[in-house]
């Protein structure tokens, strides 16, 4: 199973932050939702490997290397059976948030309030990401 990545935009100008959220299957994690008996295992000290990350979203959304920053701290560990899925942080550098390409995975940004119906194990990585972010 592949790893997973929260996406989000923070505006320069006001610090809004919007995460990408995927309706269609209630879930802010880019490329699968988790599986059903997934649990949040713990911060992990190994690093994803930021290639392979660039090259699932390059997959998911055509071209974005430029557009894309991963955020080096931020890597936590799901325990689903059978395996261990890392999940990381990155975040779009475009100056509005790049709707076009939410639009083109079925996607939409929203604020972290909007994001609440997400699984609890979706929900305690979001308040991670945004502790992250906010610094």
């Amino acid at each position: 199973m592949q790893n997973r990545i929260i996406l989000f935009h923070k505006q320069s100008s006001s610090a809004r932050i919007r995460f990408l959220y995927f309706s269609n299957r209630n879930s802010v994690l880019g490329f699968e939702s988790l599986p059903n008996l997934a649990s949040l295992i713990e911060k992990s000290t190994d690093s994803l490997n930021e290639n392979a990350q660039r090259k699932q979203l390059n997959e998911f959304f055509g071209d974005v290397d430029e557009r894309v920053i991963i955020d080096d701290d931020f890597h936590y560990n799901i325990d689903v059976p059978g395996e261990i899925i890392g999940v990381a942080l990155a975040r779009f550098t475009d100056i509005d948030p790049p709707f076009e390409l939410a639009q083109k995975v079925n996607a939409k940004f929203c604020e972290i309030t909007a994001a609440r119906s997400v699984s609890p194990v979706e929900l305690e990585l979001l308040q991670k990401a945004y502790t992250q972010i906010m610094g």
